[in-house]
């Protein structure tokens, strides 16, 4: 496999890839919680670049209404986004592929098996279990506030994980 990645001040800069179903919910949501949150790890932030896919995506959607005012409702204003498919250049640019749902693990994992051993869940990476995070695709608003509240409390673990495993190492 090929180094794909930049460096900026001498640190490689790494890339975590979310993917959910349609790229229009879950995934763009984690990604912005993500990159929002990286403001309070300093030997991660600026050397982590933040994408996410759907499996499903139909291309260029915007993120889902519910989910911009689910984001907007924490305090976070990253919200646009034109969703994409997820491909094989997008797996093999990332360092860290964290699925929604372990179906799109499976998925990725028979697609790709090459890629295998940087593909978890949110949940398993962050907490060792792989249990879904819901699709609030069609739901309420309360939903999809509760949906993202799951998805910054694993955020936070993962971050904490990286900042271990990759916090300001030179390569």
């Amino acid at each position: 496999m090929y180094d794909t990645s930049v460096k900026v001040s001498g640190v490689r800069v790494k890339t975590v890839l979310f993917v959910c179903t349609g790229n229009t919910c879950r995934s763009p949501m984690a990604a912005a919680i993500m990159r929002h949150a990286l403001k309070e790890y300093p030997n991660l932030s600026g050397n982590v670049d933040v994408i996410s896919a759907g499996i499903m995506a139909a291309e260029n959607a915007p993120m889902s209404l519910p989910s911009v005012r689910a984001l907007e409702a924490m305090g976070i204003s990253d919200t646009a986004h034109s969703a994409q498919r997820l491909s094989l250049e997008l797996v093999q640019r990332a360092d860290l592929i964290l699925a929604l749902e372990t179906g799109h693990l499976f998925w990725m994992q028979s697609v790709c098996p090459e890629e295998k051993e940087k593909m978890h869940t949110l949940r398993g990476f962050a907490e060792g279990t792989d249990a879904d995070i819901p699709d609030p695709y069609g739901q309420s608003d309360e939903v999809y506030r509760e949906t993202a509240k799951q998805i910054e409390e694993m955020i936070h673990k993962v971050l904490m994980r990286l900042d271990t495993l990759w916090g300001g190492a030179e390569e």
